[in-house]
């Protein structure tokens, strides 16, 4: 993944940078109607400054495609599965439609925390952060 960003400070070794993300739909919100807040979205982010930047900088920032793609399918879809594999188990078992989705939503609710503790230890690791790849435009 590769986007533009603007450093707005250096801090102990990490620049805080200022990356502007517009919707999905490409801000032409008059021709979906979907009900999405027209616009940009500032986003910070905290990034290990390894090359030579300074404030205003602008700067290309890349992560692994592959594994942000991968945690954003964990974090929603395992959840998801949890709930069908436990209401279908639960179903075929017990034969009670309200167990079986008592059981749906247990199931959904703990691994949805579960991966949630792994995002949080995840977090920490090197090999999903975000790196400054080069300079744009120097302040």
């Amino acid at each position: 993944m590769r986007q533009a960003g603007t450093v707005l400070q250096i801090e102990q070794g990490y620049a805080s940078v200022l990356v502007m993300k517009t919707s999905m739909c490409g801000e032409n919100c008059g021709a979906c109607k979907g009900g999405c807040t027209p616009g940009t979205q500032e986003v910070r982010a905290k990034i290990d400054c390894t090359e030579d930047v300074h404030p205003g900088d602008r700067v290309v920032l890349e992560s692994d495609t592959k594994g942000v793609l991968g945690l954003a399918a964990l974090l929603y879809l395992l959840p998801l599965a949890a709930l069908f594999a436990a209401y279908f188990a639960a179903d075929s078992w017990l034969h009670s439609e309200p167990i079986s989705i008592v059981s749906a939503l247990a199931a959904a609710v703990f691994v949805f925390f579960s991966v949630k503790l792994l995002d949080n230890a995840l977090r920490n690791s090197k090999k999903h952060e975000i790196h400054i790849t080069k300079v744009l435009h120097s302040a």
